[in-house]
């Protein structure tokens, strides 16, 4: 049972002290924590249709050229099998295909998108990088644009699977 919340008289901005007496969380709520949800989530990505495995690079590509579907992913095997970058996240928006490193941050044990210049979001899981794209726009940069200057932004919406893949 969640414990009573104190009332406040609400002052703005907030007194420091307040703040101290009561800081609700998650439990008081009844909800889990973000933390305990990712760990709950399986660390097994077969358990995931998007999620191909080992794929040539080149047949990722040609299975979302067919599907012509902006926001239709994948996330595969990289091909360079080098821990930091274990996985690439492939989107297609707008008649092109993205390749989309997903990193892994040894020392912080988390995931990432991309090289990490730009934006350097981590995630605890590579299930919880997708369902947080399913929701925000990933920003994608065209490799060949050296400038950075052309973005492009694309939720993804259309998950391929290894049967649309082969």
């Amino acid at each position: 049972m969640p414990s009573q919340i104190p009332r406040y008289n609400y002052e703005w901005p907030p007194v420091k002290k307040d703040m101290k007496k009561h800081r609700p969380t998650w439990e008081d709520h009844g909800l889990e924590t973000p933390r305990d949800l990712a760990r709950k989530t399986s660390p097994n990505l077969n358990d995931y249709k998007w999620y191909i495995g080992a794929c040539d690079r080149y047949e990722a590509e040609n299975a979302l050229y067919a599907t012509q579907m902006d926001g239709a992913f994948l996330v595969r095997d990289c091909s360079k099998n080098i821990t930091d970058e274990p996985y690439v996240l492939v989107l297609f928006y707008r008649n092109k295909v993205y390749n989309i490193k997903i990193r892994y941050i040894r020392d912080k044990q988390r995931y990432g998108l991309g090289t990490g210049l730009w934006r350097n979001d981590v995630f605890d899981s590579v299930s919880a990088i997708i369902k947080f794209h399913l929701t925000f726009p990933i920003v994608l940069i065209d490799g060949k644009d050296k400038t950075g200057s052309q973005k492009e932004m694309c939720t993804l919406t259309y998950p391929l699977t290894k049967e649309d893949v082969n």
